[in-house]
């Protein structure tokens, strides 16, 4: 029973650190993104908002 309770605790702090390393590597990724786009770049507000929806690292994978 004491083994449990110990694996629980690391499953949750590995899940967590998880969770925290994907939302650093998402905020990275969005302000990379956002520091490179030029909105007078794309014609229309609908081209633009394409973009900023495809820059997203599981768009791009979900698209093809």
């Amino acid at each position: 029973m004491e083994f449990l309770k110990e694996s629980v605790d690391y499953a949750i702090f590995f899940i967590l650190g998880l969770m925290g390393f994907v939302s650093i590597w998402l905020t990275i990724e969005r302000v990379m993104f956002l520091r490179k786009v030029n909105p007078s770049d794309y014609p229309t507000k609908d081209e633009y908002d394409a973009a900023h929806r495809m820059s997203v690292f599981w768009a791009r994978s979900s698209a093809s």
